[in-house]
């Protein structure tokens, strides 16, 4: 069991792919003798995305079988802490259809972490079962390191929704967008930029300004270091021109990078120009 529980730690902190990081947990209360492991997250708990997220991960024989038990073993878990129950057919707790497959024994475990509850991981057996005190300290140890993983994949898949969101809402955004950090590399470029400036989509991220800007006011602009919000005429190869502004992103007092956006003044230029 001391290995197990090793390979599981190590397991849930080598991705935050929830999938991949409840896998070590699914595998290890197999190995109890469960024919059916599964792992059912709370649906509160997924972040607001048109995307459909997976939210059920099962090992086993019978990993799909029982799956028909998943939304009440969710619903009872979260108001009781465990659910250890024998001998399934003498339970009230559970109401079972007879025309689909059971399980004879269950044990589930709430997943909480820091006092939320994101879902619960429960197996199923093929034959009644006492479960002994170590079986039920064994599955919840192992539930405390899937509610970490769990806890874990949420806060990215929240960052990861919130991050897909604006860059959609910046893509969608007419006007060039570039953002840069506090060590003047190039974080994002909406794609309105990437056309303006001739950069392949994606070319740069992460990079070093100097290495992405060819256009010097523009750089001058990007790796300013004034609080203030500085603009430029921004003159490109097509002899179109643009007003970039940038301004400094700070962040509780801190300088966290700059954002610059660019507006296509050539036809105001010309104007200027007839006028003239």
């Amino acid at each position: 069991e001391l290995n197990r529980l090793l390979l599981v730690s190590q397991g849930v902190a080598s991705s935050l792919e929830m999938k991949d990081s409840v896998k070590p947990v699914l595998d290890a209360i197999l190995s109890t003798g469960a024919n059916s492991v599964r792992v059912v997250i709370s649906p509160s708990i997924l972040p607001d995305t048109p995307i459909e997220l997976p939210s059920r991960f099962s090992l086993g024989p019978a990993r799909d079988a029982y799956a028909h038990l998943d939304d009440q073993i969710l619903a009872l878990a979260q108001n009781e802490e465990k659910l250890v129950l024998p001998n399934l057919s003498r339970s009230r707790e559970i109401e079972l259809d007879p025309s689909l497959s059971q399980p004879l024994a269950l044990l589930a475990v709430a997943l909480r972490h820091e006092n939320r509850y994101y879902g619960v991981v429960w197996a199923g057996f093929e034959q009644p079962r006492m479960f002994s005190d170590s079986d039920v300290r064994f599955v919840t140890t192992l539930a405390g390191q899937a509610a970490l993983a769990v806890a874990n994949a949420h806060l990215f898949l929240n960052v990861e929704a919130s991050r897909r969101q604006l860059e959609a809402i910046l893509n969608s955004t007419p006007d060039p967008v570039l953002v840069t950090d506090h060590r003047n590399r190039l974080l994002l470029a909406n794609r309105a930029a990437t056309q303006a400036l001739d950069m392949p989509e994606g070319h740069g991220s992460g990079q070093s300004t100097e290495k992405t800007i060819r256009l010097k006011p523009l750089l001058a602009l990007l790796q300013g270091t004034s609080s203030e919000t500085q603009s430029a005429e921004i003159i490109l190869p097509d002899k179109r021109t643009y007003l970039a502004t940038a301004s400094s992103v700070v962040v509780e007092g801190h300088n966290v990078g700059r954002v610059c956006i660019m507006r296509d003044v050539t036809y105001f230029k010309e104007l200027d120009n007839m006028k003239s």
